[in-house]
């Protein structure tokens, strides 16, 4: 029995005695004891979950990342040889986050060196590792794709561009002298709901709704979220700690490290709503609307007089894919987004044919491209290329300040249709079981962008920022769209087409229904 017990912020936890699940640290000579480590319940749930991929998500004060890392230090114990790797973007956030716990822990551990502070990493006696690394950006990314890592963890994911995370994601993978027990490497990561890449981590992690378009890989059951929010946490001083929360200037910082309310702070398309808050449908639909023609009911973009723009913004990597979509003018004034390719490391004469196809059936009334396609520096441009294939097109006005008011006016004004107001401007869902229609990517972007704080007119770009569905969106809005034209002539229409189109005597204006 111990004569003296350093309990630090853990007392409160330990007055029916040390938990069985606490680390602790004892002197045979002093006979003093020190409680290094005891989870909380939500930390317990994190260390024990057995998925590939696990995050601990929610407010700030719910000692997500003290989880974090002393899930590298319990697994580097347990495991001799085990390699770990704990990143955040920056070293001083490392620093202001870590480093300092780190060098007590090591030294409370026993490791046989202490924290390097220059290499940054702790060696255990076992001959496991912890490293501390940051993602600045695209230059350190290379200099982990080359190692192997048995577990990899992220602090504030958030602050990771998808495109970063899915790359060193890379080097969590067992070599095969370890192949052994079916041990595999695990991705664990800890954040609050709010920063660059909420969007992503929201739609991998909590809601699981990533769409086979965006990664065929994805498998739902191997991704988990654990809520981890300040009342979860008996080491902290909750009424103090909310107060000094309550002082935030901003009403999105506060809902996201108060509740752990995911947000994305600065959207750049504030008013895009899949549904409003009343549960309506809104700026997306779940199903293609169709008119009868020719005895049988057919979507309305296939109606010979509904025309369609395609725009295209070019891209050609995996980092940056290019993007092509097609929009339907109604004769209403309204628009419809209801089908895009993504394609990535196509040839322009690949692209040209295979947006061809896709438009079969469709009445084109132009193509408008990202301006880019036209240059020419040491051959022929890539608007050139898509000609030769048999597909004409404009270039785009690029006018980016006002290309974004003629967007977001597009998705801010509504239309009243006689059964209520909606947007004029609408996207289609993916079709289940028709993959011909619907526009996932636009869908999951547009929320997604943020504004740029050095010009609030424009978006924040940088590397894995997915703007391509709304720059070839700008592209379309600021090239005038104007609605379809309903056919001059009703006797050139079909009994059947003409009562649809325009209603019979109670609707003289020949308003689409």
């Amino acid at each position: 029995m111990a004569d003296k017990i350093h309990y630090g912020p853990y007392e409160a936890q330990c007055k029916g005695g040390i938990p069985s699940n606490a680390v602790t640290k004892t002197n045979s000579e002093t006979k003093e004891t020190w409680v290094l480590y005891i989870p909380t319940d939500k930390g317990a749930l994190f260390h024990t979950s057995t998925e590939r991929y696990v995050i601990g998500e929610g407010g700030r004060g719910s000692a997500k990342s003290t989880t974090l890392r002393w899930d590298a230090h319990l697994r580097n114990l347990m495991i001799p040889g085990h390699r770990a790797l704990l990143l955040r973007r920056t070293f001083p956030q490392l620093e202001n986050s870590h480093f300092a716990q780190a060098m007590e822990e090591g030294k409370m551990l026993g490791c046989s060196r202490d924290f390097n502070q220059t290499k940054h990493f702790l060696e255990y006696n076992n001959g496991s590792l912890l490293k501390f690394g940051a993602c600045p950006d695209d230059s350190y990314v290379l200099s982990y794709l080359s190692q192997e890592w048995d577990w990899i963890g992220f602090d504030e994911l958030t602050t990771f561009p998808y495109d970063m995370f899915s790359r060193i994601l890379q080097s969590a993978r067992i070599p095969k002298s370890k192949q052994k027990n079916d041990r595999k490497a695990f991705i664990r990561a800890a954040t609050n709901p709010i920063g660059e890449g909420a969007s992503w981590v929201k739609r991998y992690f909590i809601d699981k709704s990533v769409d086979r378009s965006e990664n065929a890989k994805y498998k739902k059951e191997e991704w988990r979220s654990i809520k981890m929010n300040l009342v979860d946490n008996p080491h902290m001083d909750k009424e103090e700690y909310e107060q000094s929360l309550q002082m935030l200037g901003s009403d999105v910082l506060r809902r996201a490290y108060v509740d752990g309310e995911w947000l994305v702070e600065g959207q750049f398309f504030s008013e895009f709503k899949e549904k409003r808050e009343d549960g309506r449908v809104w700026h997306v639909i779940n199903e293609m609307p169709r008119m009868l023609h020719e005895d049988q009911m057919i979507p309305i973009v296939q109606v010979p007089f509904i025309e369609i723009t395609r725009c295209i913004d070019w891209g050609y990597s995996e980092a940056e894919p290019g993007y092509c979509a097609w929009i339907a003018h109604l004769p209403d004034g309204t628009a419809l987004v209801f089908k895009e390719v993504v394609f990535k490391q196509m040839i322009p004469e690949d692209v040209a044919g295979k947006i061809i196809e896709m438009s079969r059936g469709m009445r084109i009334r132009r193509t408008v491209g990202d301006p880019m396609m036209w240059a020419e520096r040491e051959g022929r441009s890539i608007a050139h290329h898509f000609a030769s294939k048999g597909l004409s097109m404009y270039p785009a006005n690029n006018d980016r300040e006002n290309g974004w008011v003629a967007l977001h006016t597009w998705l801010v004004s509504t239309y009243d249709d006689g059964f209520g107001e909606r947007p004029r401007m609408q996207f289609l869902s993916p079709q289940q079981g028709d993959w011909d229609y619907g526009c996932p990517y636009a869908i999951r972007t547009l929320p997604s962008l943020q504004v740029d704080p050095k010009n609030p007119r424009d978006i924040m770009e940088g590397s894995g920022v997915e703007d391509h569905a709304a720059d070839a969106l700008r592209y379309w809005a600021s090239n005038w769209p104007a609605p379809s034209r309903l056919p001059n002539k009703r006797d050139s229409l079909p009994a059947e087409l003409r009562e649809i189109v325009y209603g019979g005597q109670d609707n003289p204006e020949g308003v689409l229904r």
